[in-house]
């Protein structure tokens, strides 16, 4: 008997069956997992007959694995492109909602500061990270369009744009720099709140309607 053929198997991950010489050398991993060849349903061939065929992957459990990874990734880009649109068509909603939730975390964060809250990590964390995403966000959702509307922004976010930017640059490096010292615990949080939170006043004050 050819070498080559004696004890050979097609194998795809644990799936094992012994070598055929039935299979038409043509035969591909989807012809068999259509079921043309039912004996090897779930078993991966592609090379010569009379040869072994090296593993492959390709089985069944894996294309529906694969099937299951490409819809979730589709879902995921839909569901951003969509948040993206919203955003642009609406950005002065995006920026409100984007505020709320800083005013929210800050909120937080001061009792903790005062100590009429426990320091709690994972509310640190969350709160850095929401402003984070205001800073990476917030250059993009002030386009000419939205100069006017129900907006409190002033009209140097437009006319001042380069000192605008470079303040939510600055707020967002300040936000990094002191989010592992606010991590550390309640003395940490009280320095890197003082940080953070000049950055708001300063830009409140020059950007922003007052109340």
């Amino acid at each position: 008997m050819d070498p080559d053929r004696q004890g050979a198997e097609f194998a795809c991950g644990i799936r094992a069956l012994p070598y055929h010489t039935n299979v038409n050398a043509s035969a591909t991993a989807t012809t068999i997992i259509r079921g043309e060849y039912p004996a090897l349903t779930g078993v991966c061939l592609r090379g010569e007959v009379g040869r072994p065929v090296r593993p492959s992957i390709l089985n069944e459990g894996f294309l529906m694995k694969l099937s299951t990874w490409f819809a979730a990734g589709l879902v995921a880009t839909v569901a951003m492109a969509a948040t993206a649109v919203v955003a642009q068509q609406d950005p002065i909603a995006t920026r409100k909602e984007l505020m709320k939730a800083n005013g929210r975390n800050a909120g937080v964060i001061v009792k903790m500061v005062k100590g009429e809250e426990a320091f709690d990590a994972n509310k640190v964390k969350t709160a850095f990270d929401q402003w984070d995403e205001t800073a990476t966000k917030f250059p993009s959702l002030f386009p000419d369009s939205s100069k006017d509307g129900d907006t409190r922004a002033l009209p140097a976010v437009w006319s001042e744009r380069a000192k605008f930017d470079a303040a939510i640059a600055k707020f967002k490096k300040d936000v990094d720099d002191n989010r592992a010292q606010a991590m550390s615990g309640a003395d940490g949080l009280k320095v890197a709140l003082a940080a953070v939170g000049k950055n708001c006043s300063d830009c409140h004050e020059t950007f922003r309607k007052a109340q």
